[in-house]
């Protein structure tokens, strides 16, 4: 079935009417998925307020640094809305680094805000590195990643 902004394109560009007169078939619809998405979407709106200051970059998957006053103006820039138009692009899908598959946490997240609510941490559990495992290798007192060479201590 068709939505409302399938239509809406189709019946606004003439190269989408074109395709779908001789082939018949909708612009496809895709939805916006990144590892820094999909962590949003798992705090609650008003949890994604109270992150503010907060600096999207390489290490949360998108190329360059923008700073956002919370994290839901961070998601909204990410998703604009929940399905896009394939043909169309948004702000950050040109800037996100499409082989960035790291699962990321809720630590991750907030060491990019310069401010967060108290006790966010015990609210989401599930999200944090340790309940995750996620964690990145374990460092040696010199700051230095362990090798095959060398057992860690």
């Amino acid at each position: 079935m068709a939505t409302s902004k399938q239509l809406r394109h189709i019946a606004t560009n003439p190269h989408a009417f074109a395709q779908f007169s001789m082939s018949g078939r909708l612009p496809q619809m895709v939805e916006p998925k990144s590892p820094l998405i999909d962590l949003l979407l798992k705090l609650s709106p008003r949890d994604r307020i109270a992150i503010v200051g907060l600096t999207v970059d390489p290490t949360l998957g998108y190329n360059g640094s923008r700073q956002f006053h919370n994290a839901e103006q961070a998601l909204r820039w990410a998703r604009p809305e929940p399905e896009m138009l394939q043909a169309r692009s948004w702000p950050a899908e040109s800037w996100r680094l499409k082989g960035f598959a790291h699962k990321l946490t809720l630590e991750t997240l907030l060491g990019k805000a310069s401010r967060a609510p108290q006790g966010i941490e015990k609210r989401y559990p599930a999200l944090s590195a340790a309940r995750q495992g996620a964690e990145a290798p374990a460092q040696d007192a010199a700051g230095a990643e362990p090798s095959a060479e060398s057992p860690a201590p």
